[in-house]
């Protein structure tokens, strides 16, 4: 978890108890891509999320924490926001 950024004000779940503000940030391929090809893409891109200079980088950010979706939890999740149809 981030280090607090403001330690002397209270977290928006102190007053707003059951608050989420969680947000998505995905990188999306053209449809057809080879089903290899969008692996090899995802271990990558966990690979760097997971490189503790770009944490740090994150934290400094605003108190980012990245977070790591299994790609089929990924589209099940973007179909559900979005309620499209992802194939």
């Amino acid at each position: 978890m981030a280090p607090l950024q403001l330690p002397d004000v209270p977290a928006i779940v102190e007053t707003y108890p059951g608050f989420d503000n969680t947000i998505w940030i995905r990188l999306f391929a053209p449809a057809r891509v080879p089903e290899g090809l969008v692996s090899r893409l995802c271990q990558e891109v966990e690979k760097a999320l997971r490189s503790p200079d770009l944490i740090e980088s994150f934290y400094k950010a605003g108190g980012i924490e990245p977070m790591i979706t299994p790609l089929e939890e990924m589209q099940g999740q973007i179909k559900r926001d979005l309620n499209l149809k992802v194939d």
